[in-house]
């Protein structure tokens, strides 16, 4: 028993002296690593990360989609549910307080001054709507087409995340956006957006067209061509670097409509114009295309006055009319009071947007923001431009800018008081 204790005492004490062992090895070392780092001098530091211009930028971002020749965004609902899930919700017995939500195209028209939606998107699941919630009414709006007559219910679509980014990065942007249903010709989307939802980002809403001739590309600073984007700036904080290169065009506000108009020249000659995203087309009426010099064939605007009171005179203009519009020399449109017909130019135009207001966009007053030298314009004298004071009849000259002209730059950054290009 003593022999045992004996032993495990001095395996202690050698266990002890070569833990001590070990301690003066491990000081030892230190040591001569401390006397190698003193040697060598401090490795440089790391250059600074450059500040990127988004930094302090407040922006969302999403293709921009085309219906047809219109831009568009896709918005999501997730508050809504479309007939089909509220279906599968009964028979399936899905929780009704965990909607799937539902996605909506959109066209974004600066020419609106009301949201619209079309009547069976927001009416009864029965007929295949939404079932939207009516808050109000509204008497009738305003755009290109003319008056939107005859008023309409105004709906609750609720809260708004953008559709064509991924699940995960989704926010709500937006809550209690309306629409109303008003009586108004609309391409194959769900509705239109106007200046209340383009007004609601003080920093903007920058489109992307995507595809802009390289010539143009340079002259505004766009670089590379892109793929279609929109753009949302909450806030004007870290813009102004976005926007460097690009010409700023001044908005005037109609009265009345609240519509934006700008100041373009045609052929040199300066005269206003509706600045109207939801056009495909860029429009001339009489009075303009007279002062400009812009020559069309008069004949085919009205053809059934064509030939007076000569019935064969009367039937070849109608002929002719309708080859016309076969080839796209005429365009039938629907206004608010009926069909206008819009008669190609036959030769292309200088268009340009005239610049303004050098303090803010930091170049001379006049200077021009070219769209081409050889731009394809219609004539008509569409009532949109008659019911708009500032540009009416008694006006004068005035244009309807579409975006076939302005997707000639490589990018267009609507705000309130101004547009870049």
């Amino acid at each position: 028993m003593d022999t045992t204790v004996d032993d495990k005492r001095r395996e202690a004490e050698r266990l002890a002296l070569l833990a001590e062992q070990a301690a003066l090895e491990a000081e030892e070392l230190e040591r001569e690593a401390q006397a190698l780092r003193s040697e060598r001098p401090d490795p440089p530091p790391a250059p600074p990360t450059p500040a990127s211009a988004d930094d302090d930028v407040m922006a969302l971002r999403a293709p921009l989609r085309w219906v047809g020749p219109y831009p568009a965004i896709a918005l999501s609902f997730p508050s809504l549910m479309s007939p089909a899930q509220k279906a599968r919700m009964l028979t399936s017995g899905e929780d009704a307080a965990a909607p799937a939500g539902v996605t909506l195209d959109f066209v974004l028209d600066t020419a609106a001054n009301t949201n619209t939606i079309n009547a069976q998107v927001a009416g009864p699941t029965s007929q295949g709507g939404l079932e939207l919630q009516q808050v109000g009414r509204v008497d009738g709006g305003v755009g290109a087409g003319g008056a939107m007559s005859g008023g309409g219910a105004t709906y609750l679509l609720g809260n708004v995340e953008l559709a064509d980014v991924p699940k995960p990065e989704r926010v709500v942007f937006m809550s209690g956006l309306t629409a109303s249903a008003l009586p108004v010709a609309a391409p194959a989307a769900a509705g239109l957006l106007g200046l209340s939802f383009l007004n609601s980002f003080a920093g903007g809403v920058e489109f992307v067209w995507g595809g802009a001739p390289a010539p143009l590309q340079q002259e505004a600073g766009g670089g590379p061509a892109e793929g279609p984007t929109i753009a949302l700036y909450g806030d004007e904080a870290g813009t102004a670097a976005l926007r460097s290169g690009m010409s700023f065009v001044p908005v005037a506000a109609l009265p009345g409509s609240g519509l934006p108009s700008v100041r373009v020249s045609v052929n040199g000659v300066e005269m206003p114009a509706l600045l109207d995203t939801g056009s495909p087309i860029t429009a001339l009426n009489a009075a303009a295309a007279e002062l400009a010099g812009v020559a069309y064939d008069k004949r085919l605007a009205a053809p059934e006055e064509a030939g007076g009171g000569n019935p064969f005179a009367r039937f070849g203009a109608a002929i002719k009319a309708g080859r016309a519009a076969a080839d796209g020399t005429v365009l039938v449109v629907g206004g608010a009071a009926g069909p206008v017909r819009l008669v190609r130019a036959e030769r292309g135009a200088r268009v340009s947007m005239l610049g303004g207001d050098g303090a803010q966009a930091g170049r001379e007053e006049g200077e021009e923001a070219l769209l081409g030298e050889e731009c394809g314009v219609y004539v008509g004298d569409l009532p949109g431009l008659a019911a708009l004071d500032g540009l009416g009849a008694a006006a004068g000259p005035a244009v309807v800018l579409g975006t076939d002209l302005l997707r000639k730059r490589p990018r267009m950054w609507y705000t309130e008081s101004g547009v870049y290009v």
